[in-house]
């Protein structure tokens, strides 16, 4: 039986697609989304090939196991505003002429691995629905992503940029990878959303003077609600390689002299140590990881003014009112001798608050004389008086400094010169 040259299903069933292709993007589009591909069953289109020779696909639809192959390294792909229903693969070797996928949808994987792009190539604004492969991919030219939506896991490993990348305002909701990949120009990520991991940079090369730019970029702290109660309480890093990840994001902000995102990284990396570099289930590691949890309650990794300040009027309220239990019985009274700003007690309180006030002479006498005045000096109730101030005023002591240091280290990160 002849074929018929009008019908769209019997033409894309037998391959023919310069004449499916001549019928127009709705008769392709008509073939395209009633084919039931077995597993197996691929769809192999020769790009470079008699009449198919810099074909333009834009709004076109692409059934499930479509491959791209090349018989013409210099024909154009323009694949703009495309669809492809599921996985989909790109083998020219060489890209010598222009390609085009902006606006494209990839429904399933999609793979670019091993393919030089030596031309224009733009990937702005396409939604990669599954995972998608570009390693060992190299882009002799600007690399273009620009608001790309990539839902699934993204390799770039071994990949090799010789222009800047551009990957601005795109969002990585899995795992991202350029491990091993080289960067010899500016690589951009400004205004990115890694919603759910870290990105590996591991051993990843940089040009000097131009490391990545994170600028306004969202990095989420890789969580997962599957994980149990008590690991979302001491906020366990969901990528066991997560410390790394951000320590190498660290130094590479600190290359760049971006104090803000150092800052930023390290804080993750610090959270991301607890259970994988530092494992719970052994004793002598429970130092560092109450000081790692305590470092972050308490002032956030350094980055908090508030918390350290709030501790400290805390510590300087809870003192006076030990001091004033010296003077007075009850605990209305005492309240009542705190809210009235009674001089002996805040002068007290103030000069263990800090210090290096309270070991003066003077201080001292101020103190003793305020709180002990009422009892004869060589009494036992006036040595008991000063054995009380002193216990409190050590207690007082310990815990401003700390607090006083957890504030200058605050006031040092927020004050530095970027």
């Amino acid at each position: 039986m002849k074929t018929r040259p009008e019908d769209p299903i019997e033409l894309g069933n037998r391959g023919r697609w310069p004449d499916l292709i001549a019928l127009g993007v709705e008769a392709w589009n008509e073939w395209a989304r009633a084919v039931k591909p077995a597993p197996e069953q691929e769809f192999i289109i020769r790009i470079g090939t008699d009449r198919l020779n810099n074909i333009d696909f834009t709004g076109f639809v692409f059934p499930n196991n479509t491959i791209f192959e090349s018989r013409n390294n210099n024909s154009q792909v323009n694949c703009a505003n495309t669809t492809f229903l599921g996985r989909f693969t790109f083998k020219p070797p060489v890209a010598a002429n222009k390609v085009n996928f902006e606006g494209a949808c990839f429904v399933g994987d999609t793979d670019f691995s091993n393919t030089m792009f030596a031309r224009a190539v733009n990937f702005s604004n396409v939604h990669f629905g599954a995972n998608a492969n570009f390693a060992e991919t190299e882009f002799d030219v600007l690399a273009n992503f620009e608001g790309s939506v990539f839902d699934g896991e993204l390799k770039f490993s071994d990949a090799r940029f010789k222009l800047p990348t551009n990957f601005d305002g795109c969002v990585f909701k899995d795992d991202v990878t350029f491990e091993r990949s080289v960067f010899q120009s500016l690589p951009l990520f400004s205004n990115t959303t890694f919603s759910s991991s870290i990105p590996n940079l591991r051993a990843a090369h940089f040009a000097p003077h131009y490391p990545p730019d994170f600028h306004s970029a969202k990095l989420s702290y890789p969580t997962k609600s599957t994980q149990s109660l008590w690991d979302r309480v001491r906020k366990i890093c969901d990528t066991p390689d997560g410390a790394e990840r951000a320590r190498i994001l660290k130094k590479l902000a600190a290359d760049g002299h971006n104090h803000d995102e150092e800052l930023r990284f390290f804080t993750m990396e610090m959270r991301a140590k607890r259970k994988h570099e530092i494992p719970y289930n052994n004793v002598l590691n429970w130092p560092k990881l109450i000081i790692n949890h305590a470092y972050e309650f308490f002032s956030d990794f350094g980055q908090s003014i508030l918390r350290p300040t709030c501790w400290l009027v805390g510590i300087f309220t809870s003192s006076a009112y030990f001091y004033a239990g010296l003077l007075y019985e009850t605990p209305i009274s005492r309240l009542t001798a705190i809210w009235e700003r009674d001089p002996s007690i805040l002068t007290a309180s103030f000069s263990s608050l800090l210090p290096f006030a309270g070991q003066t002479l003077i201080g001292r006498k101020v103190i003793e004389s305020g709180l002990c005045g009422r009892y004869a000096p060589s009494s036992i109730e006036h040595i008991d008086c000063l054995s009380t101030i002193y216990r409190i005023s050590a207690i007082e002591g310990i815990l401003a400094f700390i607090f006083l240091f957890l504030l200058g280290v605050a006031l040092r990160n927020i004050a530095r010169i970027k």
